[in-house]
């Protein structure tokens, strides 16, 4: 709250008291502890704090290994917030493979879900999970064709992925999810996604 509303200092040291209060429990909560680096994260993208970013995103990827990535939601999660950093580091081509990776769990976790849930419900991950998407087109656009083509990729297969059930038993995923492509599975000329 402190940083929407622009007291960007007030902030980062409620992040910081956040993060040392959490770890001094025996066995710290690694998603609390997690949420609080995210927060610190968008702050110091925001002030411009590079180096404590950097340093911030090495100990989130520290911390997501020791408890193992859990959920797919949060592996999802650990490689948007890598992947934002790394934009703001200067580092695009990390920033694109990270938002890549974030994309796919995000997409195998919806793949998942969409089989039990009913269509609504599918249709209301999907769209909570769009940020995962959007962060692959925003990192496509600056004229590399190749990434314009896997994020285009990308764009499409979400389309379809959830799809309601003609039993009225749910969502059903129309496609699997994706791994990461190194060249373009989509030929001829693409439109922009901006």
């Amino acid at each position: 709250m402190l940083h929407l509303q622009g007291h960007d200092a007030s902030a980062r040291q409620a992040c910081e008291r956040a993060i040392q209060t959490e770890r001094k429990p025996r066995r710290p909560w690694g998603v609390t502890l997690a949420t609080a680096h995210y927060l610190l994260m968008s702050v110091l993208e925001a002030t411009g704090d590079l180096a404590a970013l950097d340093s911030t995103r090495a100990e989130l990827v520290k911390l997501a290994d020791a408890y193992a990535r859990g959920s797919t939601m949060t592996r999802a999660t650990v490689h948007y917030w890598s992947a934002r950093a790394a934009r703001r580091l200067g580092r695009a081509a990390e920033a694109f493979t990270e938002a890549l990776e974030a994309d796919r769990s995000s997409r195998e976790l919806l793949h998942l879900n969409a089989q039990a849930l009913p269509d609504r419900r599918a249709r209301e991950l999907a769209g909570r999970q769009s940020r995962f998407l959007d962060l692959v087109l925003d990192l496509s656009r600056g004229g590399d064709p190749q990434r314009l083509a896997i994020a285009w990729d990308r764009l499409v297969r979400s389309r379809g992925l959830v799809a309601p059930s003609s039993r009225g038993g749910g969502c059903r995923p129309r496609c699997g999810p994706t791994r990461p492509s190194s060249a373009p599975t989509r030929g001829g000329s693409m439109r922009s996604t901006a």
